[in-house]
């Protein structure tokens, strides 16, 4: 309500982060019982919420691609588990954005209608080169980023591994 009443524009993310939690490890496909409690869950909490005029989008998910596919090859079944979520939220309210915090950066999704808008986690400069014709003309978001953080996953990590190694990183990063 306050947020209502201030202006403030508000993403609500789903709780549902841990794509591990409701898969088969062995088959990569949902287990229907986890997927059910997680429907309740998300149901319940946009059925509660989406009077707010605050709220501008609905996040399915954080990372959870991420999780399972970082420098793998792609797994076309989960990606079509995690978009059946923005359906499933789609169908609860048609009238907000759907995205999947941090799970655009990797590509899979670029042109499926189910994705309103990409989410990107702590991105390089290089990454949002050519973003129109990366992400289908979609909108584009820093949902998370780390600035001054040595922590070698994140862009500023990258940049003062490659000082500490004697590297120039302007070349690669810009």
């Amino acid at each position: 309500e306050v947020a209502d009443e201030m202006g403030f524009l508000i993403e609500l993310e789903s709780h549902y982060g841990l794509y591990a939690y409701i898969r088969n490890e062995k088959t990569g496909d949902f287990i229907p019982e986890r997927v059910k409690v997680w429907q309740e869950q998300i149901g319940d909490q946009i059925i509660y919420q989406r009077n707010h005029p605050s709220i501008i989008m609905w996040s399915a998910d954080n990372e959870n691609l991420l999780q399972t596919q970082h420098d793998a090859p792609v797994n076309k079944k989960a990606v079509e588990n995690i978009l059946s979520f923005n359906a499933y939220i789609k169908g609860l309210d048609p009238t907000r954005l759907i995205h999947n915090q941090g799970d655009s950066d990797l590509g899979f999704y670029t042109a499926d209608s189910r994705v309103d808008i990409y989410d990107i986690h702590y991105p390089d400069p290089s990454t949002l080169r050519g973003w129109r014709e990366k992400f289908n003309n979609k909108p584009v978001v820093i949902g998370e980023e780390s600035y001054g953080s040595d922590v070698t996953w994140t862009f500023q990590g990258r940049i003062q591994e490659t000082l500490n190694n004697g590297g120039d990183p302007i070349p690669r990063y810009w």
